[in-house]
């Protein structure tokens, strides 16, 4: 009985040593599974989006004459088409946060399957140049915890979402 008694308590001393090491490699390093999983979902989106901005045809970027900016290009005619051809899933736009050191493909939606694979644009808003909100959610401690520092973010800093029509 004693060796029993031994036997299970050394069991138990491991397997709480693991799960506070495991716990001390997520804090530190995010979930390392599922941060793999989404940089592999990642990629793949990467591609598709790169194909979407060379399929979109582009119009000239406002250019500088005399000091004074161009006016802006009205674009709420293709950002509405773009909206409402794009599926649940599908990549969207590339999200970069230069303060985060945030660089990601953004998806359309925020199931669950959509966040794992980055962060997701919620269906029920509008995209950048509707003149309307748009939300985007993301993880903050797993499947690459996109938004893990967003506590860092300052008034003034640069967000910028690169869609392929603006």
């Amino acid at each position: 009985m004693t060796i029993m008694r031994h036997r299970l308590g050394t069991l138990i001393l491991v397997i709480g040593i693991g799960v506070l090491a495991w716990s001390a490699t997520v804090y530190l390093w995010k979930d390392p599974f599922t941060t793999v999983y989404t940089a592999y979902e990642q990629r793949k989106l990467e591609r598709k989006l790169d194909q979407q901005f060379e399929r979109w045809p582009s119009d000239p970027k406002p250019v500088r004459r005399g000091g004074a900016p161009k006016p802006p290009v009205d674009v709420r005619r293709e950002v509405r088409q773009y909206r409402l051809t794009s599926d649940e899933g599908d990549a969207v736009a590339r999200l970069r946060i230069p303060r985060l050191d945030l660089d990601a493909v953004v998806v359309n939606g925020t199931s669950s399957p959509d966040l794992r694979r980055g962060p997701g644009r919620h269906m029920e808003t509008f995209m950048p140049g509707e003149g309307r909100l748009v939300y985007i959610a993301g993880h903050r401690t797993t499947f690459g915890a996109p938004f893990s520092d967003i506590d860092k973010l300052r008034r003034g800093d640069r967000i910028l979402l690169e869609l392929p029509y603006a």
